[in-house]
């Protein structure tokens, strides 16, 4: 006959007992791994090394992006001359644009202030006389409303009507031409002769 009664499952001595005076009886029976969804932690060992702490999640920097419709020093052109984002160009009810022929440029203005220009260099070619654009540039708080685009067809089509050939040397106004397919026929290519006469400055 057994004399020993049931007591349940008699506890394992920790074989590592926290150094903080614990029993060393605890077991993984009085201790579930899971209690309400809670996932536990082993213990770690005293002499263990201490886990890095985690790396803090990566921030994705975003660079800023150029304006695409920003006119920048060089003139370069922005992807489309056509359908220029910003504010309908009815609201710019104080915006116009002039030519100034003794600055040898057009002026673009916001009541009297000069806030973009595009310049240009008369040339007489063997075939007559021509006008270069070779400069354009709005200023920064202007950009990304379709005031360049305003500034260079009002050029353009001053100088159309004129009778004067047009030379873009200017990328922007070049691109603003192969968007308007109507200023085409009124523009002749950029050759050495043109650049020798900006260089010089010849007019």
């Amino acid at each position: 006959m057994d004399n020993h009664d049931p007591v349940g499952p008699v506890p394992v001595p920790d074989p590592a007992p926290a150094a903080t005076g614990g029993t060393g009886l605890e077991s993984t029976e009085d201790f579930p791994t899971e209690v309400a969804g809670l996932t536990a932690t082993k213990k770690s060992s005293p002499n263990s090394t201490p886990a890095p702490p985690p790396a803090p999640p990566e921030i994705p920097f975003a660079s800023p992006q150029p304006d695409p419709c920003a006119l920048q020093v060089f003139c370069r052109p922005g992807p489309s001359l056509t359908h220029l984002p910003g504010a309908p160009m009815d609201q710019h009810s104080t915006i116009t644009v002039r030519r100034a022929p003794e600055r040898h440029r057009y002026e673009l203005l916001d009541a009297q202030t000069v806030i973009g220009t595009a310049h240009y260099q008369d040339y007489d070619d063997a075939a007559g006389p021509q006008r270069i654009f070779f400069h354009t540039v709005v200023e920064d708080d202007y950009t990304g409303q379709g005031l360049g685009g305003r500034l260079t067809g009002f050029a353009l089509d001053d100088t159309v009507a004129e009778g004067l050939p047009i030379v873009t040397v200017c990328t922007y106004f070049a691109a603003y031409v192969e968007e308007h397919p109507e200023y085409q026929q009124h523009t002749v290519p950029a050759h050495h002769d043109h650049l020798a006469a900006l260089q010089s400055g010849d007019r």
